[in-house]
């Protein structure tokens, strides 16, 4: 079988568990289970790192071109199926450095180292399938040597320049490319470039977990200039290129994109929450005021039909009071009337009596005229 053929066939193995394992575990939620996180963050970190065990056999058969193809199809590959995980260190850094939790950085950052160590177990299981016979070579080697040919300062320089670099060209494409395919791949070619331009010394890895998965205990360097040359460095450089900012971090992994869209979507609920809480007490309070208004209405139905009858009872009593009064002044006139026919009789008795009073006279008058 040819060489290429094993190693695409490698790949393939690496991004189907991958992927495997990412379908099964991206099913829970990772706000409710924590622990969903460090899987995906594991799974992600071994994408990363077990593709990068083939490098150095590629260019030992197929010099830099092969290098140029492998490290752009790579990473066509990671920026399409790379999801839910950091798998560098770098930004664990960037958010431990904005006050986030030691805990967490703990945790995630341990996780990558045992992520690393599971890619190089994964590599020899591969390599012990002897689908090639460079295969049987790598595993007879005992020791592994380390890819820094040149000073530790030197080595510092050259991969911080890598990771400044990469973020530069990455931010140019942003700005004047605006088709998402054509961005990934020309950042693929760029990323390939650089590549092969340091390769040679100090193997551009530009990731410290991948640097250590690789050559971490190799011969030629030293644990002490292992941490200057790939981690010291590339954690300066992100800081010199601002992927420590707050906002930078938040946006510098896909494992953040998700963490937002969790927080936007719990904020969605909350909002609906809040909205339905809202509608509820709308109603409530519409239900209040339309109870107030028909309570209100009652009492001024029964109001007016109070002032109705009021009106009504005043009405009968004006009636009542004239027809008392229509009474009073008939009595009073037939009082008047009676009065009236009683001085008239009185006086009629009192005229009679001056007459007889007079007649009684006259006569007296006439006997003592006849004596």
């Amino acid at each position: 079988m040819r060489l290429w053929i094993c190693s695409l066939l490698f790949y393939t193995f690496i991004y189907l568990i991958c992927e495997i394992g990412r379908f099964q575990f991206s099913k829970f939620d990772k706000s409710k289970h924590k622990s969903i996180i460090i899987i995906l963050e594991f799974i992600g970190t071994i994408q990363i790192c077990a593709p990068m065990f083939d490098v150095n056999i590629i260019i030992e058969s197929y010099g830099m071109t092969g290098v140029l193809i492998e490290i752009i199809f790579i990473e066509i590959c990671n920026s399409y199926l790379l999801r839910d995980a950091y798998g560098d260190p770098c930004p664990i850094i960037g958010k431990l450095l904005n006050k986030k939790s030691w805990k967490w950085f703990s945790i995630l950052l341990s996780t990558q180292f045992l992520a690393g160590l599971t890619s190089f177990r994964l590599a020899k299981y591969w390599w012990s399938l002897k689908f090639h016979p460079i295969y049987d070579e790598i595993n007879s080697k005992e020791n592994c040597e380390a890819d820094l040919t040149v000073t530790l300062i030197y080595g510092m320089v050259i991969e911080a320049m890598g990771v400044i670099s990469s973020k530069y060209i990455g931010n140019i494409l942003e700005k004047y490319i605006n088709d998402e395919m054509w961005n990934i791949v020309f950042n693929s070619i760029s990323s390939g470039i650089i590549c092969i331009m340091g390769i040679q010394l100090t193997g551009m890895y530009a990731n410290p977990i991948v640097a250590w998965a690789c050559t971490f205990n190799c011969e030629g360097v030293s644990h002490f200039g292992h941490f200057l040359v790939y981690w010291i460095a590339p954690v300066f450089a992100h800081y010199v290129v601002g992927n420590f900012h707050e906002e930078e971090c938040h946006n510098i992994s896909l494992n953040d994109k998700v963490e937002e869209k969790d927080e936007v979507e719990k904020n969605q609920i909350d909002d609906a929450k809040y909205e339905s809480d809202i509608i509820d007490k709308e109603e409530s309070n519409d239900c209040d005021t339309n109870e107030e208004i028909s309570t209100n209405l009652n009492e001024k139905n029964v109001e007016n039909d109070n002032n109705i009858n009021f009106t009504i009872d005043l009405i009968d009593d004006k009636k009542k009071l004239q027809k008392k009064l229509g009474g009073n002044r008939i009595i009073k006139e037939n009082s008047k009337k009676m009065d009236e026919s009683s001085i008239e009789e009185e006086d009629c008795e009192e005229e009679e009596i001056d007459e007889e009073e007079d007649s009684s006279e006259c006569s007296i008058i006439q006997k003592y005229s006849t004596d």
